[in-house]
């Protein structure tokens, strides 16, 4: 399959090429999906978990120790509705992230992938408040999305905001030529580090 796409200038996402490397779920079924279905960093992670290719378990333990960050577990997480009634709630729920708690002025989230630095840059600049990261399964999240959106948003179409979660077929080169080029790991874990820091501190 992969030899029939070489044509393309398919360039499998930084993540994927991650998880090979470090032989996380099935490498070899990981590769097969990217190229088969064009998969790019927006929708790389959830597809691979519906599909088997990786278990969510697994990927929250890797990111929890490569990126030193503490796991929160959702599954029988209640959603706070004053909290999310209080905030731009479609802004979380487009990326698959959760607002967790207000502890004074630090807000605490929950996401699936460390590795998103699009959603973490959103994150810095739309934020009001300082922010604390926690990672969490992506079924987990995404399970939560869907409940929360289904209560306060009923009248969005179903697919507004699971964009993450569906297969992109976009044919665009520049789309794939976006997809994080920067093969190094140590580059990652910087970029990572210093968006984190700058989220920490909050807004201006």
């Amino acid at each position: 399959m992969r030899d029939e796409l070489e044509h393309k200038t398919y360039r499998m996402p930084a993540l994927a090429r991650t998880l090979i490397k470090n032989n996380i779920g099935h490498p070899d079924m990981i590769e097969e999906l990217c190229y088969t279905h064009s998969l790019h960093h927006d929708n790389v992670l959830s597809f691979l978990v519906h599909h088997g290719a990786c278990d969510a378990q697994e990927l929250v333990d890797f990111f929890a120790e490569k990126y030193e960050m503490s796991v929160i577990d959702l599954s029988h997480y209640t959603p706070d509705w004053a909290l999310l009634k209080s905030l731009d709630t479609d802004f979380f729920l487009r990326h698959t992230i959760v607002p967790i708690r207000l502890e004074e002025h630090k807000l605490v989230l929950a996401i699936p992938n460390p590795t998103d630095f699009a959603a973490l840059e959103d994150i810095r600049f739309h934020s009001e408040f300082s922010v604390e990261l926690f990672l969490a399964r992506v079924d987990q999240l995404e399970t939560l999305v869907d409940k929360i959106r289904d209560t306060l948003h009923p009248h969005l179409d179903a697919f507004i905001g699971k964009e993450s979660t569906d297969i992109s077929l976009v044919n665009t080169q520049d789309a794939w030529v976006m997809e994080d080029d920067a093969d190094d790991e140590s580059m990652g874990k910087l970029s990572f580090s210093l968006l984190m820091d700058a989220i920490r501190r909050g807004a201006s």
